[in-house]
C-alpha cells in the first residue's frame, strides 16, 4: 500500500466512474483570517454554499472552510480520497486535525488521499485553509492598496508565480467537492480522439495502481448503444504507478458532432480482475475533427470562417450560473451571427463547456495567463514550471469536450510587454510544444501574441490598427493588402503570408478614450453631445468597415472586442 496522505493532480475529469462517491457540495461554514493560523476559539464563523466564489478581503487573505462528513460503510477496505475540482488559490487540507494535502494554483482539480485520517461510519471534520491571490505572489502586497490603474495586482512586479486569470480578486472553493472510494486499480484518465478523415475512433487510457505490488487486470471499452468496440486487453500495472495504453478501431458511419447536429456519445470503459469489477467509467464525447488546410479552418470536412465573440466570465458566474443559462447565452450569440466563442482569460465553470457540447458551439479554450506581463515572474524558472504544471492539468481536464476546437495558451503577454525578459518567447514556445504533446488533436494559438518560434498553428493578433491615428476610413481597414507597422505585437512591419490561418482575436477597443475627439472622424460634431452614444456608433461603423476589409482579404477568423 502507498504511504497515506498521497496527493496528486487529478486527471479524470470528463468521465463518470463507478467507484462509490458522495458529493460534499452544499452548506459549509467559513471564517476569514489575517494570518495562516487556525481560527481561535472565539473566531466568527458564517454559513456559505459550496461551490461559490467570494470577493477578496484585502486585510484577511485567508479563508478557513469547515464541515463534517461521514464515510459510508461501503468505503471499507478501499482507498478514500477527497477530490476538489478547483479552489482559488492555495489550499491546505486537514481531516480530523491531520494535514493530508496541499495544492498550489486556483484552476486545477486535485485530490488528497485520506484513508488513514478518516473514520468509516463516523463523523469526520474537514478543514480547508484557502489563501487568496496573495498566496501565488512572491512579494509582500500592501492590503487595501491599489496603484493608478485601480488594480490590486499591479503592485506586484516580476513576482506572480502562477496564472491568476482576469478575475483574480475572487477566492474560495468555486467547483465541486467529492468523497471518493477506489479499489487498488482504477481508471485514472480517458482521452477520446476521433478522426473524420481516417474514419477512426481512438482512446488513450491510463490505469493507476495504488497497491504495493503489480496488478494484472482486464480492460475493455466500447461505445454505449452501438456495436463499436475498442477491444479488450490484459494490462499489468506496476506497483504504485500508472500505465497508459492506446486502443483504436475503425468507425465508418458515426453521427458527426457539429453546430447543426451536436450528437454526443459515451465511451464505456471497464476494468475487471478475477470476475470482479474494479472500476468503470463513462466518458462523453462527440465524433468530430477540426483541422487546418493552409489558411482555412475545417470542421468535419467543411471550411468555416471563425466568426466569434469573447468575454470574461459574467458576474453571475460567482454563484454558479446554471447550464440552462449558458445554453440560452449560446443561442443568443448564434442569433447575432456568431459561430464560435472564446471563453476568455479564465477557466470557466464546467457548465459552459458542457452547454457548448450540447448546443454545438465551437469554443476556444484559454488558459488564465492574462495580460499582467509586468506582474508575472517571467524571469523566474519556477513561474514557468508552475505554468507548465497548470497547463498539463487543465488540458487533461478539458480535452474530451468536442466543443473545444482550439486552445489558446495565454492572452497578450508579449503584446503587453512580456518581451522585457528574453526567455519569454522561447518559454511560451516550449509551453506550446507541451500542449501539443498532451493534445495533438487541436490547433493552438497565442491570443494577441502572433507565433512564438513558429510553434502556433494559428496566427493571432490584437488591435493592429491604432484607431486614433487613422483618419482614412474605410481605406485604413484594407492594410493587409500591403502590410504595415502594426500597433500590436510584434510592434513592427507585419504582413500575412497566408501559410497559416490569421485570426484577429480582438480588435477596435474604444472604451479607453476619455474624450469624444477621436470619434469626430466618423461623426463630426455629432460626436460631442453624448460621449457614450458616440463611442457606440463609432465602434459599430469602424467594426463594419474592418470586417468587410478582412473578409475581402480572406482572413480566417474575426472576434471584435
Amino acid at each position: 500500500m502507498l504511504a497515506r496522505g498521497f496527493f496528486a493532480i487529478l486527471v479524470t475529469l470528463g468521465l463518470t466512474a463507478c467507484c462509490p462517491a458522495e458529493s460534499l457540495d452544499g452548506s459549509w461554514t467559513l471564517s476569514w483570517s489575517a494570518t495562516g493560523e487556525r481560527p481561535a476559539a472565539d473566531a466568527k464563523w458564517e454559513s456559505v454554499t459550496v461551490p461559490s466564489l467570494l470577493f477578496q478581503r484585502r486585510e484577511t487573505p485567508f479563508v478557513w472552510y469547515t464541515r463534517s462528513f461521514t464515510v459510508p460503510e461501503e468505503f471499507t477496505d478501499r482507498h478514500v480520497f477527497l477530490r476538489f475540482d478547483a479552489v482559488r488559490f492555495v489550499s491546505e487540507v486537514y481531516v480530523n486535525g491531520k494535514k493530508v494535502g496541499r495544492h498550489y494554483g486556483g484552476w486545477e482539480p486535485f485530490e488528497v488521499e485520506i484513508t488513514d485520517a478518516c473514520r468509516i461510519g463516523q463523523p469526520n471534520e474537514l478543514l480547508l485553509r484557502v489563501q487568496d491571490v496573495t498566496g501565488v505572489i512572491d512579494q509582500e502586497i500592501e492590503a487595501g492598496k491599489e496603484n493608478a490603474s485601480g488594480r490590486f495586482i499591479d503592485q506586484a512586479e516580476d513576482s506572480v508565480m502562477a496564472p491568476v486569470g482576469s478575475q483574480y480578486s475572487r477566492v474560495g472553493i468555486w467547483k465541486s467537492v467529492r468523497l471518493i472510494a477506489r479499489n487498488d486499480v482504477y481508471i485514472e484518465d480517458v482521452f477520446v480522439q476521433t478522426s473524420v478523415r481516417k474514419h477512426e475512433l481512438a482512446a488513450d487510457l491510463a490505469l493507476r495502481n495504488l497497491s504495493d505490488r503489480e496488478q494484472t487486470v482486464h480492460l475493455a471499452a466500447h461505445v454505449e448503444g452501438t456495436d463499436v468496440t475498442l477491444g479488450e486487453k490484459e494490462v499489468t500495472v506496476p506497483a504504485g504507478a500508472s500505465k497508459t495504453l492506446s486502443l483504436k478501431c475503425g468507425w465508418a458511419d458515426p453521427q458527426l458532432w457539429g453546430p447543426e447536429n451536436p450528437h454526443l456519445y459515451h465511451l464505456l470503459t471497464q476494468v475487471t480482475a478475477g470476475g470482479k469489477t474494479l472500476d468503470q467509467a463513462k466518458t462523453r464525447f462527440g465524433f468530430r475533427e477540426f483541422w487546418i488546410d493552409g489558411a482555412v479552418f475545417v470542421l468535419n470536412g467543411t471550411p468555416m470562417k471563425f466568426l466569434a465573440t469573447a468575454g470574461h466570465p459574467r458576474g453571475d458566474l460567482d454563484n454558479g450560473l446554471s447550464k440552462a443559462s449558458a445554453v440560452d447565452f449560446y443561442h443568443r450569440i448564434r442569433e447575432a451571427g456568431c459561430v464560435a466563442m472564446r471563453l476568455h482569460a479564465n477557466i470557466w465553470p464546467k457548465c459552459w463547456y458542457e452547454a457548448a457540447d450540447e448546443v454545438g458551439m465551437p469554443i476556444v479554450f484559454e488558459a488564465p495567463l492574462f495580460c499582467y506581463a509586468r506582474a508575472y515572474a517571467l524571469s523566474k524558472p519556477k513561474f514557468w514550471e508552475n505554468y507548465h504544471t497548470h497547463l498539463e492539468a487543465v488540458i487533461r481536464d478539458h480535452r474530451n469536450h468536442p466543443s473545444i476546437v482550439m486552445t489558446s495558451l495565454e492572452n497578450e503577454i508579449l503584446h503587453c510587454g512580456g518581451e522585457r525578459e528574453p526567455q519569454t518567447i522561447p518559454r511560451l514556445a516550449e509551453a506550446g510544444r507541451l500542449v501539443k504533446r498532451l493534445d495533438p488533436t487541436r490547433p493552438i494559438l497565442y491570443d494577441g501574441d502572433g507565433d512564438p518560434e513558429g510553434v502556433a498553428d494559428v496566427l493571432n493578433l490584437h488591435y493592429p490598427l491604432p484607431f486614433d491615428k487613422q483618419n482614412l476610413w474605410p481605406q485604413a481597414g484594407y492594410w493587409l493588402e500591403t502590410g504595415m507597422e502594426v500597433a500590436c505585437w510584434p510592434h513592427k512591419f507585419w504582413n500575412w503570408d497566408r501559410k497559416k490561418p490569421l485570426y484577429f482575436g480582438e480588435f477596435l477597443h474604444l472604451q479607453h478614450y476619455r474624450e469624444a475627439d477621436p470619434y469626430t472622424v466618423f461623426l463630426g460634431d455629432e460626436a460631442y453631445p453624448s460621449f457614450n452614444q458616440a463611442m457606440a456608433r463609432t465602434k459599430a461603423m469602424a467594426w463594419e468597415m474592418q470586417i468587410e476589409a478582412y473578409r475581402a482579404a480572406g482572413v480566417s477568423g474575426l472576434c471584435p472586442w
